[in-house]
């Protein structure tokens, strides 16, 4: 087995940056590169296949919440945690000035994260539908994500889940159990 030193500043500045050193002491020695076989086991939760992937873990399922809402404010979620998102909006451009918002509210100040913008009220009265990406927005203890809309021409179809608690431990569909 022969050990050879590893000159490259982009490995040392990789290996200052992922391990950096305790109490203020900095590494003085070579990387050393070795010509010995080493196995590496991969033990983390999706190489053991405990972990779902992605698309299935987001799942909507019983827990998830619905509403449908024009013309008034409505509190979507309000315990802390993350939450998958999923909106449709359904507009009257005929009618001006309405305004519809998902938002982020702390009690003192609020926060949009989606916002269709105002109706300009040039449009023929045929409903117009948006269908945005679904989003991942992030509540704090004390926060709450509302929704409203100004005018019953423009309603919101929202459903949204809690992916994951406030640590980031990502949340199953209820029910869903590993085998």
């Amino acid at each position: 087995m022969a050990s050879r030193p590893l000159r490259s500043e982009a490995l040392e500045a990789t290996y200052r940056r992922l391990f950096p050193a305790q109490a203020g002491n900095e590494v003085t020695t070579d990387l050393l590169g070795s010509d010995t076989i080493v196995p590496v086991i991969d033990m983390t939760p999706s190489a053991e296949g405990t972990q779902l992937a992605t698309p299935l873990q987001q799942a909507l399922d019983f827990t998830s919440n619905s509403q449908i809402f024009g013309n008034t404010t409505v509190t979507l979620q309000s315990n802390s945690g993350f939450y998958l998102v999923r909106v449709n909006c359904f507009i009257d451009p005929s009618i001006a000035g309405v305004l519809g918002t998902i938002f982020i509210d702390d009690g003192i100040s609020q926060t949009a994260v989606y916002t269709p913008g105002t109706t300009p009220g040039t449009g023929a009265a045929l409903t117009e539908y948006l269908n945005p990406s679904p989003f991942v927005v992030f509540l704090r203890p004390g926060d709450t994500l509302k929704g409203g809309t100004t005018d019953p021409s423009m309603v919101f179809s929202v459903v949204s889940r809690q992916i994951a608690d406030l640590y980031g431990n990502l949340t199953n569909p209820l029910g869903f159990q590993f085998q």
